[in-house]
């Protein structure tokens, strides 16, 4: 995927307010290149849910998964954005970028977000901007509820050659 939709969201399905189950995803690639002032939305499911993606699993070999420029991006393996349930779901993406906000799972979760028994198992990694503040390895900023999930990857900022 490697053009923005005119609302600056990138993903499988730019927004989801349905059911999205059993979704196996192999090999994929985001790269929304450019640089913008503007807020973009970025996941391997969903740019935004509002829905339900339950059972789904991002599965990819060292592919770089999102190159970005931008300087305002929420980012998720599984959603950029989320104010819907996502609900036993795995990322093993390679994840890097330069970003606002990025989790292995999710970028942002907002107040009406659930995310349930969930596992990252891949690296993000972040190339500098802000990176102390929402680069996590579940979520990258939480405002919902996070139950049972749990992070293998490392957080890792290449710019200081170190695990953050």
């Amino acid at each position: 995927i490697s053009k923005l939709t005119d609302n600056k969201n990138a993903g499988l399905f730019e927004i989801n307010t349905g059911i999205i189950m059993n979704l196996f995803v192999r090999d994929m690639s985001i790269d929304i290149g450019g640089k913008d002032k503007g807020r973009v939305n970025v996941g391997g499911i969903a740019a935004k849910n509002y829905g339900t993606i339950q059972n789904c699993m991002m599965i990819s070999y060292n592919i770089e998964f999102f190159r970005i420029q931008y300087e305002n991006v929420v980012a998720g393996g599984i959603a950029g954005e989320n104010q819907g349930i996502i609900n036993e779901c795995s990322n093993d993406v390679f994840i890097i970028g330069r970003s606002s906000s990025i989790g292995g799972i999710v970028g942002v979760n907002k107040i009406d977000g659930l995310v349930n028994k969930c596992v990252n198992y891949d690296v993000i990694q972040v190339n500098g901007y802000d990176y102390k503040k929402a680069v996590k390895g579940i979520i990258g900023t939480n405002d919902g509820q996070v139950i049972d999930c749990i992070n293998y990857g490392r957080v890792y900022d290449a710019n200081i050659g170190q695990n953050v």
